[in-house]
């Protein structure tokens, strides 16, 4: 619990239940503003000068996220009207504390996920490119000491290095891909898609919401959920096809990508670092929202994130959400059913 402060009134920083005062305690067993008219006749209040007092909880995503004393030295100070006015300002104040919690998380997140994803882009792209060119380098060193024409050998070196090049602006552009204040997910995956198809052969189709947004920094990290199971079908699933779906009323959203590749293993798949897939729970979890992996040999993968503020607990029943996914998909092996096209 988060501590207090008044003139002259010193608490801990941090209370357990049992150190509450009764009125705290009171609220947090209602889950509402209470009115204590006489503090003392019930144990006294956070001051020991305390008369009245006015408590609440402050929730947020269906936890409490601190609490509010308000006390004052008069008995029967507090009118009704005060109580509606604190009842008033608890959501608005809740929501505007959790909000900061959670961008503060994000961004921290954000920045160590995305040194992570650059650096696996450079290697997979990049890194294993310029290890080839530099193989080729060496054998055609080791053909022209020798004497031989290496004539041949340059012109396909030169054909590589021009393909090099390509993947490094490829890189680049999927890097700078963002949201922002004026271009949503669906203007976004457009763009993206049209190079992904391009390089790729991919068959993308797109089934986008334009109208409603959510906050900036909550779309971004969708956004990017969404791009990395995208980067991983064009990677690593074999796939000919990729459905991807956006829904977004202003508060709640979902991000659906699903291949008719190979698929693998669900239960790997929060042990395959190279595929992204902690990166994307990551993701999820710092703006509250939930990552669903439906996936199995040969059967492609569906990656699914919504995100649901009405939910008590996002991540509270995601072991459960796994079975029961799992289950489907023992029930239905036809994955790729959802994207409309055969292998």
């Amino acid at each position: 619990m988060g501590g207090a402060r008044h003139h002259g009134l010193h608490v801990p920083r941090r209370f357990g239940a049992t150190d509450l005062a009764p009125g705290l305690r009171q609220a947090l067993t209602e889950s509402r503003p209470v009115y204590i008219p006489n503090v003392p006749a019930i144990g006294g209040g956070l001051s020991d000068r305390a008369g009245s007092g006015i408590y609440t909880v402050m929730p947020a995503r269906g936890s409490v996220i601190g609490m509010i004393a308000i006390e004052h030295s008069d008995v029967d100070h507090f009118t009704a009207r005060d109580v509606e006015l604190v009842e008033g300002f608890v959501a608005p104040a809740s929501l505007a504390v959790d909000n900061a919690r959670w961008f503060a998380r994000l961004r921290t997140v954000g920045a160590d996920e995305e040194r992570t994803r650059i650096a696996r882009d450079l290697h997979d792209r990049i890194g294993q490119s310029l290890a080839y060119l530099a193989f080729q380098l060496d054998h055609i060193v080791e053909r022209d000491t020798a004497g031989d024409p290496v004539s041949v050998e340059i012109g396909e070196l030169r054909e590589d290095v021009r393909g090099v090049i390509r993947e490094v602006r490829d890189t680049l552009y999927d890097l700078r891909t963002d949201v922002s204040e004026t271009v949503g997910i669906g203007d976004v995956l457009e763009q993206f898609v049209d190079r992904v198809s391009e390089r790729s052969g991919l068959n993308i189709l797109i089934d986008a919401d334009r109208n409603a947004r959510l906050p900036l920094l909550q779309e971004r990290e969708m956004w990017r959920v969404g791009q990395e199971a995208l980067a991983n079908v064009e990677r690593h699933a074999q796939a000919t096809a990729v459905r991807i779906v956006w829904r977004c009323d202003g508060q709640r959203a979902l991000i659906e990508v699903t291949d008719n590749g190979i698929g693998f293993e669900a239960g790997r798949a929060g042990r395959l670092d190279s595929y992204g897939m902690l990166g994307m729970r990551e993701r999820a979890s710092s703006i509250g929202a939930t990552l669903e992996i439906l996936s199995a040999p040969g059967r492609g993968t569906r990656v699914r994130c919504v995100l649901d503020p009405s939910k008590d607990d996002p991540g509270k029943h995601s072991e459960e959400i796994q079975r029961n996914n799992q289950a489907a998909l023992a029930a239905d092996s036809r994955t790729t059913d959802a994207i409309g096209v055969g292998r």
